[in-house]
């Protein structure tokens, strides 16, 4: 396949082609007038002689067509129906990528293409419009999603946007999926911190209790006992520390003890605002985790985690918590299968313009399944791949067991997005 700029001479070819497109897959979402507004779009030279178009070829075929107004907004954009499949459109829309300088690009989608430009990172902006007679949804790419926050963790910061953090895993647990047992004591535990600080690790996350499919829920006062010794310990390392609870006696117990951010796994929906009223008081960032019981979606489960996340805000701004301090985690794994993790993985740009991002594959059982049964500890591989995926996508956070190879892996995509 070649992709390249046409020339004047090769606008018929394209012309043609969307034509046939567009009788073929688009024509049923206009009326008679529109289908004739859009044949006189194409008619008049003058306008489609002032865009840039970018076609793919196999062989002597034109295949596919992008075309940009402006460098910023695209006028046409079809793809013959076999190399739809073959994903040709989103390797036009790449090389657009790397053509433009602008930091948006827009376009006027036709109703049934809205999915696909959401799976490519659009976002609608406006409701549908009608315009003699050719609906349509506006919609926006914004290419610069990472710009740097600096934020406040008590006596800590963290910066997001200007590298991927990297947040180690310390499971105090008996039982947890992947580590459960390896650093239930407070001297294995302060040795797996060290570990981690030394690797290059940006926060510590520190559970006390396992949320694995399946587990049995402990006493706060259980969980504050076996969390709190390693939190002092670690915070006492230097460390920016997080605490893994739902529990709103164990965050403050911890927020006593020194933690900097609460990472909860029901994103202050579990209680009656308890838990909202102890961030509020300490100050502190919420990790703040989509899950549900049950794997059921009656609705697309992209607007299914908004509208959670919608609750967790307004929950929050109740209590006074600005939204700048949230950060929203997709919750994989957590009320949701294999089809499911790997929908959301796919889109999580489409959340990326609710707030900041953190993401959490790590070790987990759908990434075990795909390669084929593999237990836990060989799952290294198959998390650093979600890694570099979740960057791609905008995500500033990624928590993993395994601190060195998902940094390097982050360090070297980075480098690759953000320069």
């Amino acid at each position: 396949m070649e992709i390249r700029k046409l020339e004047k001479l090769e606008i018929n070819k394209a012309l043609k082609l969307v034509w046939d497109v567009f009788l073929e897959s688009e024509a049923f979402n206009y009326n008679r007038s529109g289908v004739e507004e859009f044949r006189k779009f194409l008619d008049c030279r003058e306008l489609i002689n002032s865009f840039e178009i970018y076609g793919t070829y196999d062989r002597r075929e034109l295949v596919g067509i992008i075309g940009l107004q402006d460098r910023q907004h695209i006028c046409l954009f079809f793809v013959k129906k076999y190399y739809q499949r073959k994903g040709i459109g989103k390797e036009l829309f790449q090389k657009i990528l790397s053509l433009t300088k602008e930091n948006e690009i827009t376009v006027n989608s036709s109703l049934n293409a809205i999915n696909i430009y959401k799976k490519m990172g659009f976002t609608v902006t406006d409701e549908e419009q009608n315009i003699k007679g050719i609906r349509f949804v506006p919609m926006v790419y914004k290419k610069n999603r990472r710009e740097v926050q600096v934020l406040k963790c008590r006596d800590k910061e963290i910066e997001l946007g200007k590298r991927t953090l990297i947040m180690g895993i310390l499971n105090v647990t008996p039982d947890s999926f992947s580590d459960g047992g390896q650093h239930n004591t407070l001297e294995k535990a302060v040795e797996h911190a060290k570990k981690m600080i030394e690797e290059g690790v940006d926060i510590i996350d520190i559970g006390g209790e396992s949320t694995r499919p399946g587990y049995v829920e402990i006493s706060a006062q259980e969980e504050i006992d076996r969390v709190i010794p390693v939190i002092k310990k670690v915070v006492e390392l230097g460390a920016i520390v997080s605490v893994d609870t739902y529990k709103n006696e164990v965050a403050k117990a911890a927020f006593e003890a020194g933690a900097h951010i609460l990472n909860d796994i029901w994103g202050l929906q579990y209680d009656n605002g308890e838990m909202a009223e102890v961030v509020k008081k300490y100050d502190v960032p919420v990790i703040a985790m989509h899950n549900q019981n049950g794997k059921e979606y009656r609705e697309d489960i992209i607007m299914t985690m908004k509208k959670f996340f919608e609750k967790t805000y307004k929950i929050a701004e109740s209590y006074g918590i600005s939204k700048e301090r949230i950060i929203l985690d997709p919750g994989i794994g957590f009320g949701k299968g294999i089809d499911e993790n790997l929908e959301v993985l796919s889109r999580l740009q489409e959340l990326r313009d609710l707030g900041r991002l953190l993401l959490g594959t790590s070790r987990k059982r759908f990434i075990g399944t795909i390669l084929g049964e593999i237990p836990p500890e060989e799952r290294v591989d198959g998390t650093v791949a979600t890694t570099v995926i979740g960057i791609e996508k905008g995500v500033d956070i990624v928590r993993v067991h395994d601190v060195l190879s998902n940094k390097r892996a982050a360090m070297i995509t980075d480098k690759i997005i953000k320069r």
